[in-house]
């Protein structure tokens, strides 16, 4: 079971998501703050990975509910493309300089450096004119494990 981590008194507030764990475990050994300010909320790994991979949204939550909205991707552009992975190599960068010993730092680093390889030409050209999945959906796909922003505590 994962856990989801909702601003505190937050039932029915919409994008009151702060972060998310694949389990208690995870949660337990990176979150850098005090239960007390959070509403914790566990979900099935299903419900985890949905939202890991890119595919659903955690809206909101009511007691030990939450509602999702599914999200849709379509990259048909090189330059846009390249324009999500600068931002979240940026944002991986970032949490790697401020989390330097996290137990995720390999999978973080891993991922940053396969987002950081990918030659756009490959995924968006003449034969393939669009991609509609999420950068982490693809690079799952790809045999690269994905990292959420949502996990980085």
């Amino acid at each position: 079971m994962a856990i989801f981590v909702f601003g505190k008194n937050s039932d029915g507030v919409e994008n009151s998501i702060y972060r998310i764990a694949e389990s208690q475990a995870v949660y337990d050994s990176e979150k850098n703050f005090s239960d007390d300010l959070y509403d914790l909320v566990t979900v099935s790994d299903d419900d985890f990975n949905s939202v890991r991979l890119g595919q659903k949204h955690p809206l909101s939550k009511t007691g030990s509910n939450v509602t999702y909205v599914d999200i849709e991707y379509t990259w048909t552009t090189q330059e846009e493309l390249t324009g999500a992975i600068s931002n979240k190599v940026k944002t991986l960068e970032n949490w790697l300089t401020e989390n330097t010993t996290s137990s995720m730092r390999a999978t973080v680093e891993a991922y940053k450096n396969y987002l950081s390889g990918l030659d756009v030409t490959t995924i968006v050209n003449d034969a393939n004119p669009e991609m509609s999945k999420s950068l982490e959906q693809y690079s799952e796909d790809n045999g690269t494990t994905a990292v959420h922003n949502l996990q980085l505590f």
